[in-house]
């Protein structure tokens, strides 16, 4: 199988599930083209459509409005179809629905079968469907497949038109062997949060619980790993609600540096909810990594009914799950996880041998590979 992978961000900067599809799926060949939903550079920044360096401005400027109608994307597409051709691609697999959208023309056109990998706000976030959504629906009818990592997921995507038979549920995998389990309960009462600062994360909405947890038990600490533009707030909410100093901000961190974290925490929680104005409304989670790595770890998980979570999460027994913006049934929770180190450390080793059986990342990685497999065959 030569297999083209469309990424709409940097190598360097996309997610890790993608990082996992571009170093562990099996292919004889493997070309990843990204920057952008419709691609203009290879994996290693080299530009699809050479451009003069006199044109640079103007190519940015054509690529930043709505470019389709302009005779540069005749151009942008010309190449990138001489390079599928040249690279000799049996499949395409395209990451988010968008980048789908903007590619199954050009796939149709060169006899190549597409697949196109839903994740999460391209199936749910009110902007993102506003763009692309109307050409979902047609989307479904010309793709192979289109992958899903959750069942509320796959309920969007048929309100919107895609055919059922064209959708594959594959939830996400982590590399669980790699990862040594604790008992949760040994650990001291440290929650860890990881992910960016956004509206779908509600980080302020996890400082507000874990302060009612702080006033119980004040050697209960909290740790916030990730970047984004609700840090700050998040903060200054920390500081101002008087738990700023058990309240520690971590920025980003390596991969390694994130399970570490977890090893010595005594649970992983997770306010997910979905914004209902905004810019970000509609967002939504597909299946946070987060939550299945803490899994993976041996860490009970106290998250929202939010997404793909409870199908991961099974409530009273890897983990405890509240209604989106119940800050105090949250607490409630983080409380009893503090206070019992039995309950923390039997529910982390439920959650362990759960994430161990169902999201492995080598059953994640087969599974996609046979779907890209059947495209290639069908």
């Amino acid at each position: 199988m030569n297999l083209c992978i469309a990424s709409h961000a940097d190598v360097a900067d996309t997610e890790s599930f993608i990082r996992a599809q571009i170093e562990g799926l099996p292919a004889n060949r493997k070309l990843v083209v990204c920057g952008g939903f419709f691609p203009k550079t290879r994996g290693e920044g080299a530009r699809i459509l050479a451009i003069p360096r006199t044109l640079a401005g103007r190519f940015k400027r054509f690529y930043s409005c709505e470019w389709r109608k302009t005779p540069i994307r005749a151009l942008a597409e010309d190449a990138l179809a001489k390079l599928l051709r040249a690279e000799q691609i049996d499949v395409v697999l395209a990451q988010y629905g968008p980048t789908g959208v903007e590619l199954m023309n050009l796939c149709e056109r060169c006899c190549i079968p597409l697949v196109v990998h839903f994740h999460g706000h391209d199936a749910h976030r009110k902007e993102t469907l506003d763009r692309y959504g109307g050409s979902y629906a047609t989307l479904g009818q010309m793709a192979s497949r289109i992958v899903v990592v959750s069942v509320k997921m796959k309920a969007s995507l048929l309100a919107l038109g895609v055919p059922e038979e064209k959708l594959v549920l594959i939830p996400y995998g982590v590399e669980v062997e790699r990862t040594q389990a604790v008992r949760a309960g040994a650990n001291p009462p440290v929650f860890i949060a990881v992910g960016r600062f956004v509206e779908k994360k509600a980080p302020q909405l996890t400082v507000a619980a874990f302060a009612g947890v702080h006033r119980r038990i004040p050697e209960a600490k909290l740790v916030m790993i990730g970047e984004g533009p609700l840090r700050e707030a998040t903060r200054q909410l920390a500081v101002g609600m008087g738990v700023g100093d058990s309240v520690e901000f971590r920025g980003r961190c390596e991969h390694g540096a994130v399970i570490q974290a977890m090893r010595g925490a005594r649970a992983f929680v997770q306010h997910s909810v979905e914004p209902l104005w905004g810019t970000a409304a509609g967002d939504s989670e597909g299946l946070p990594l987060a939550v299945l790595e803490a899994g993976a770890c041996g860490l009970p998980v106290v998250a929202t009914k939010h997404a793909g979570i409870p199908e991961a999460v099974l409530n009273g027994e890897t983990g405890f799950l509240v209604e989106e913006g119940d800050v105090n049934g949250m607490s409630m929770w983080m409380t009893r996880l503090a206070a019992d180190s039995d309950l923390a450390t039997r529910i982390g080793l439920n959650a362990r041998e759960r994430v161990a059986r169902l999201y492995g990342i080598d059953r994640y990685l087969s599974k996609l590979a046979l779907t890209l497999q059947e495209a290639i065959t069908e």
